[in-house]
């Protein structure tokens, strides 16, 4: 093994950065190995954290959290909303790319003069 620094969960890791890394995701994961939803090297997506502080609840098992502008690092609060299952969350996004479809097939007709 190279460098085993590297695999050494939180503040034994060589890339330690006061409990914050970010996957690759794009997703920003906070050490905290006692957390119910902490993984199996005791990290937490921070979305999740800023999600129970908002409600003043843990999250349910079945609970989504979703980012409004879709950047998966940008968790203030007013961009965070928690669906109640992860089939709630899917389906939102559906809707989404349908209207996308839909706005985009406007602005190619607007522009073919249509």
């Amino acid at each position: 093994m190279k460098n085993p620094g590297c695999f050494k969960p939180g503040k034994l890791n060589p890339r330690w950065n006061n409990n914050r890394t970010i996957n690759g995701k794009g997703y920003v994961l906070i050490y905290l190995p006692d957390h119910h939803r902490a993984d199996s090297k005791g990290y937490v997506y921070e979305h999740i954290l800023v999600a129970e502080k908002m409600m003043g609840r843990l999250l349910e098992p079945k609970e989504t959290v979703h980012h409004k502008d879709e950047i998966r690092c940008h968790n203030a609060p007013k961009n965070i909303q928690v669906f109640k299952t992860k089939g709630e969350h899917t389906a939102y996004h559906r809707k989404l790319q349908r209207e996308r479809r839909a706005l985009e097939s406007a602005m190619v007709r607007m522009a073919e003069g249509g």
